[in-house]
């Protein structure tokens, strides 16, 4: 099994400590995993903190177009260092700017093993049926770009209306089965929505990527809620088609 989704100090939400050494070590020193993918934020690796938060560049990419070259530079540096370690899988997390482009340069994507695209800020409209589907609308355009992952599914828009209705849950699955993209099951942050993916994904399906999303030493823990919540899902591992890079 692999962890798919990991975070290194590069990523200005994990912790100094979190070096591709530790991480590596922890592989290592772990009997249930056979590697790690290090993602970390593109937005992290292309702009300075104070520019990633502030998430302009989702609304003008032409933000993005002046940090493009060293943040190019800084990416290659960094899937260099991971390559270094025998435990580790290049990867990054991309958002979707509103021009239809990954804030990394695109070129590159040949180079990385695991792309997770998500959906962490959207400036999406007030009332609550438009947010529905302006989320809906972007979600679909990030699988249409052929990302491995679909990073934590429903996470931005459980945290904005509380709840997603089951027919957005089985239309994002659907979508992710027609691109041949993964949904992941992530544990950093624990949702409602993942035992109706889970059964959605059984009954079609669909690969389930196994996440930690560590970006705390602490947070490199095991599998356990991911067993349990296919448990509560009434499901086993067997019913399950598990991402694998060979796929």
């Amino acid at each position: 099994m692999i962890n798919c989704h990991c975070h290194s100090n590069i990523s200005y939400c994990a912790d100094e400590s979190m070096t591709l050494e530790l991480i590596a070590e922890f592989v290592r020193n772990a009997d249930f995993i056979e590697q790690t993918a290090v993602t970390d934020h593109s937005f992290a690796i292309y702009f300075p903190s104070d520019v990633a938060w502030s998430w302009s560049y989702m609304q003008d990419s032409t933000i993005f177009d002046k940090f493009e070259n060293a943040g190019t530079k800084k990416l290659l540096h960094h899937i260099s260092d991971m390559k270094k370690y025998s435990e580790l899988i290049p990867g990054v997390e991309v958002e979707l700017m509103h021009d239809g482009r990954f804030t990394l340069d695109e070129s590159l994507l040949p180079e990385i093993d695991i792309v997770i695209g998500s959906v962490h800020w959207l400036n999406a409209p007030s009332d609550p049926g438009d947010i529905l589907k302006y989320w809906e609308k972007h979600t679909l355009q990030i699988l249409e770009k052929n990302v491995d992952i679909l990073g934590h599914p429903y996470r931005w828009i459980v945290n904005i209306l509380g709840s997603v209705p089951e027919k957005s849950i089985m239309r994002i699955a659907k979508a992710a089965l027609d691109t041949n993209t993964a949904l992941e099951l992530n544990s950093h942050y624990e949702i409602d929505t993942d035992i109706a993916m889970l059964r959605i994904a059984a009954e079609f399906n669909i690969p389930i990527a196994f996440s930690i999303d560590a970006h705390w030493p602490s947070e490199l823990k095991n599998f356990d809620y991911h067993y349990q919540v296919i448990k509560d899902a009434g499901l086993s591992l067997n019913e399950l088609t598990i991402f694998n890079l060979n796929r």
